[in-house]
């Protein structure tokens, strides 16, 4: 892990702004190249963490969200594979586009992708052991 990596994402962990060469953190936001590759969100579920490659499936895009993973203790990364975008979590892997729009729920520990919310009705579905994660 680089050491910009490690200090913005401990930073962006503890919502405390910081800024070093081409990257920053506010207190909801982390930022490579003025592109949000992560923030902050609430819902009735609890704390959601979203990220994106922002449309730049990078070696440095991937390095900072995996250091920003490895810090939170997420069992998230992204690696490129055969000139592919591959999300993996816990054990399953997903290729996903550059710019796909992505949500960790933190207190449900699982994924979901674009920009809907999981409801109410589903959340205590999958509490209530109806639905997977």
């Amino acid at each position: 892990m680089r050491n910009i990596s490690r200090v913005i994402a401990s930073a962006f962990r503890d919502r405390r702004t910081k800024s070093i060469s081409n990257s920053r953190t506010d207190e909801f936001g982390y930022y490579l190249h003025d592109n949000k590759i992560a923030n902050w969100d609430k819902d009735h579920n609890g704390d959601i963490l979203s990220f994106s490659l922002c449309g730049w499936g990078t070696v440095t895009t991937r390095e900072r969200l995996n250091s920003l993973f490895e810090i939170l203790s997420y069992p998230i990364s992204i690696q490129q594979k055969n000139y592919n975008q591959v999300l993996n979590f816990k054990d399953k892997s997903l290729v996903i586009e550059s710019d796909t729009a992505i949500k960790y729920h933190v207190d449900l520990d699982c994924i979901t992708f674009g920009y809907g919310d999981i409801s109410l009705a589903k959340y205590e579905a999958i509490q209530e052991g109806w639905l997977d994660k």
